[in-house]
C-alpha cells in the first residue's frame, strides 16, 4: 500500500495477493479509514480500516490494521 501524507492521510494505491489450496486470489484495496500519527512526540505510525476488493470492485474482506510504528522510510 502506498500513502498520500498530508491533511488528511489517504491510501494512494494498494494491492493484496494471496494463495489459498493452491489458488491464486488478488485485487486492489480500498480505503475505509486511515490514522497517520505524524511523528512528533516520536516514531510516525500508520494504521486503518481497508476493504480487499475482488474484480469485480466488490469487498471480498474487510481488514483492521493496527496503528503501529513505521520502522523503515521508503521512497
Amino acid at each position: 500500500m502506498h500513502f498520500a501524507i498530508g491533511s488528511p492521510t489517504k491510501l494512494d494505491s494498494g494491492q493484496w495477493q494471496w494463495i489459498r489450496n493452491g489458488v491464486p486470489a488478488s485485487g486492489p484495496v480500498a480505503e475505509r479509514s486511515v490514522m497517520f500519527l505524524g511523528g512528533q512526540d516520536g516514531p510516525p505510525s500508520l494504521g486503518g480500516r481497508f476493504d480487499l476488493l475482488d474484480l469485480t470492485g466488490m469487498a471480498a474482506y474487510r481488514i483492521t490494521i493496527p496503528t503501529s510504528e513505521l520502522k523503515i522510510k521508503l521512497r
